[in-house]
């Protein structure tokens, strides 16, 4: 009986992490649409979304000019803890250039002009959202 109770107890846990990984997947995938608009809107081309590297995904990737962009999307539905752009830690960055520099080398893009933007989403009332982007924002 003990067993069964833990078991029930474990699996209420569990639904319930995965219900919220689904609700921040659900949103990471509206601020990736709605990010790609955006930069499409003001002269990105996207060439490439959620593309996996050893070191972790990169939102999207796109061109600007002559430059090859590698785009972080952060959304956040609440305000808790500050803006969206706040969330890229110094190891998202890390990893964020590592994930560049691969994507690169794997496609013998080395040679090429690149950088990495942030864009962050804040949606608001009657279905407005607050774009913030910031070209360069990781440095190598």
């Amino acid at each position: 009986m003990v067993f069964f109770q833990a078991r029930k107890k474990h699996l209420k846990l569990w639904r319930k992490m995965n219900d919220k990984q689904s609700k921040r997947r659900a949103t990471g995938q509206w601020g990736e649409k709605k990010a790609a608009a955006y930069l499409q809107m003001n002269g990105v081309r996207i060439i490439a979304s959620n593309v996996r590297t050893p070191f972790g995904e990169i939102d999207l990737i796109g061109e600007d000019e002559d430059q090859l962009v590698f785009i972080e999307v952060k959304t956040l539905r609440k305000k808790p803890f500050g803006e969206p752009e706040i969330s890229v830690t110094v190891k998202k960055q890390s990893h964020m250039i590592d994930s560049a520099l691969s994507y690169l080398q794997k496609n013998d893009l080395l040679e090429r002009q690149w950088r990495i933007d942030v864009v962050s989403l804040h949606p608001l009332e009657q279905d407005r959202i607050e774009y913030r982007w910031f070209k360069n924002a990781i440095h190598n």
